[in-house]
């Protein structure tokens, strides 16, 4: 529990200093691996084995806690300054550690732990810090070899320990950089997207209400304009009606709207709306669908035979109903003036906001297809997953 507490923590923490210290626990464990072995087949005059064997498992026992630590709550500050004591302590016992004639060269695993310490050390990316701490190791791996006799003195891997500090410490510098640069160019990135996402979101919205107002209210408001008789037509108090009812609908609390409908019965029902003007053939077959897409059909349909009544002149059209390997194709037909789709203007919103529109909410489409004299059809597609 504790552990996955940790690990949590550390993934809110920089990308960057994260991966170099799971990287620094890597590492450490496969080095471990190598150097104990290698400790002891290299074992020779002059090796003290009580102290050979103090010694690497006092490593071994670091290093299980380093992995650990590292991997879980990252390379903190105290883990570098336990590692460099660790490290250091082990240089300052080389001739009790190694035998004297694998010390001019630093092949000694004295050598390899003392490099492995210098270079993790930088990994933290902290160099004022880290650079002092891979000197201090160098100058310790330099006093440990001059206690021995060897000719040189471990300078030759000292100086390679010099070399690998500043080169690891100036990699973690660029490397830090960069993911810096990387975390800031990511950051802006996810706050371009959501203000696209809100932005996106507030114009749907926006969107569905203006097609809920064109489809329903204003409709019912531009028959009663044009109403010729005193008293309203069936037509009317039908519409009338159902704005009525759809209005606590819309101020109600939202509900789980992912259960099935009759696409056909929300057709039928949409089909006798304009009666007795408009004559409708409906011709379905059951057909279940999500009722969000159930009412976006509803909605495009509606427009379609509204605009027939309005436009087409003539008081036939035709729905019909099929579904193809998953695809739902919703058709409305009529013969009647016709028009030209790419003459429409752009402020005008029935076409383009109640019918294409209403379809594309629902994660379907629409084409349209008419020409002067030739009637109109309109087919509404929705493919099912």
């Amino acid at each position: 529990m504790e552990a996955s507490r940790n690990v949590s923590d550390l993934t809110r923490l920089d990308p960057v200093w994260i991966a170099m210290s799971r990287f620094a626990a890597m590492m450490r464990g496969s080095v471990a691996v190598v150097v104990v072995p290698g400790a002891l087949l290299m074992s020779g005059p002059g090796v003290s084995p009580i102290w050979l064997a103090a010694a690497l498992t006092l490593f071994c026992a670091w290093t299980a806690g380093y992995v650990r630590i590292c991997w879980t709550r990252g390379l903190a500050a105290w883990v570098i300054a336990v590692d460099v004591a660790t490290g250091c302590a082990l240089c300052l016992l080389l001739p009790r550690l190694v035998t004297p004639s694998l010390i001019v060269d630093g092949a000694s695993w004295v050598a390899a732990v003392a490099s492995l310490v210098a270079i993790c050390a930088q990994l933290a990316g902290r160099p004022l810090l880290s650079i002092p701490a891979g000197l201090l190791v160098t100058a310790a791996y330099l006093t440990g070899a001059g206690l021995t006799d060897t000719p040189g003195g471990g300078v030759p891997h000292a100086l390679t320990l010099t070399i690998q500090t500043f080169v690891a410490a100036a990699a973690m510098i660029v490397a830090t950089r960069t993911g810096v640069a990387a975390s800031h160019a990511f950051t802006a990135l996810q706050r371009e997207e959501r203000e696209a996402e809100i932005e996106a979101a507030e114009r749907a919205d926006a969107l569905t209400q203006l097609r809920l107002v064109h489809n329903g209210p204003l409709t019912t408001l531009t028959m009663a304009l044009h109403a010729e008789a005193a008293r309203p037509s069936e037509v009317l108090r039908r519409h009338a009606t159902a704005n009525l009812t759809e209005l606590p609908r819309l101020a109600a609390a939202p509900r789980d709207r992912a259960q099935d409908v009759r696409l056909d019965e929300r057709l039928a029902q949409v089909a006798v709306w304009h009666e007795p003007q408009l004559r409708v053939t409906a011709t379905t077959r059951p057909c279940l669908v999500p009722e969000p897409v159930a009412d976006s059909f509803g909605a495009a349909v509606r427009e379609c035979l509204e605009n027939v009544v309005r436009h087409a002149r003539v008081t036939e059209a035709g729905v019909t109903l099929a579904e193809h390997d998953g695809e739902v194709v919703v058709t409305v037909t009529d013969q009647g003036v016709g028009f030209v789709p790419g003459q429409v203007p752009a402020s005008t919103f029935g076409l383009r906001g109640a019918v294409v529109a209403a379809m594309a909410q629902a994660g379907g489409g629409a084409a349209i297809e008419s020409a002067p004299g030739a009637g109109t059809r309109v087919e509404l597609r929705w493919r099912r997953g």
